[in-house]
């Protein structure tokens, strides 16, 4: 799933019963992406909690403020921007809480996963 697929989606494209999101208009058009179980449950408990929330929006994947996430926030929540690092250390990045100290992107994360996907055959 693309950075902008991700960012766009609304809570109303995820199909639990069927484990899927489907994108209605992605850089390549319309897809559908599938999810394993143990994702379909998580995904049944953020959705009971997102669907609480009362804001005006249908995104999937609210920032902290409650706003749709950009291309810039998206990144920071990935990995905090040093000088933002320096002045707000206690708000680490994703990559730092999960140990990793090496500099990658969404992109590196996506491209990892289908090249796994395509090693253990689930690609055609």
């Amino acid at each position: 799933m693309r950075k902008g697929e991700l960012i766009n989606a609304k809570y109303i494209d995820v199909n639990l019963k069927y484990r899927h999101i489907h994108i209605k208009k992605g850089k390549t058009g319309e897809k559908i992406y599938n999810f394993s179980k143990d994702t379909r449950e998580k995904l049944k408990l953020y959705l009971s909690e997102r669907k609480n929330l009362k804001v005006d929006n249908k995104y999937l994947f609210l920032t902290k403020t409650l706003r749709k996430y950009g291309n810039r926030a998206f990144n920071l929540f990935l990995k905090s921007h040093p000088k933002i690092n320096e002045k707000y250390k206690k708000y680490p990045g994703a990559l730092e809480k999960l140990g990793i100290d090496k500099n990658i992107t969404y992109k590196t994360f996506r491209s990892t996963l289908n090249i796994k996907k395509k090693r253990n055959g689930i690609f055609k």
